[in-house]
């Protein structure tokens, strides 16, 4: 993992709805973390329910790249990251 990206690591588990957005986004992209469409969508679920309004805009295309058993299970996952840090659902 790239710098770039241990900062938005750090910005998005300390609950940062932009970090958790720049971290989707670069693990969409693969920008200084190894693509995975999964942590994409993990993380882009998490900044969406913050109200991120571009993360609101893209999960919907990522989640067409992910099968939907993979998608209930990070949507579930996601789930549980916000209620264990009180955020929004």
């Amino acid at each position: 993992m790239q710098a770039s990206a241990r900062w938005d690591y750090k910005a998005a588990t300390q609950g940062f709805v932009k970090g958790q957005h720049t971290l989707g986004m670069a693990y969409w992209r693969g920008e200084g973390v190894k693509k995975d469409l999964a942590g994409a969508y993990y993380w882009l679920s998490i900044a969406a329910a913050g109200g991120h309004k571009k993360s609101i805009d893209w999960k919907p295309m990522l989640g067409r790249e992910l099968a939907p058993a993979q998608k209930a299970n990070i949507d579930k996952a996601a789930r549980n990251w916000l209620a264990k840090h009180s955020m929004s659902q």
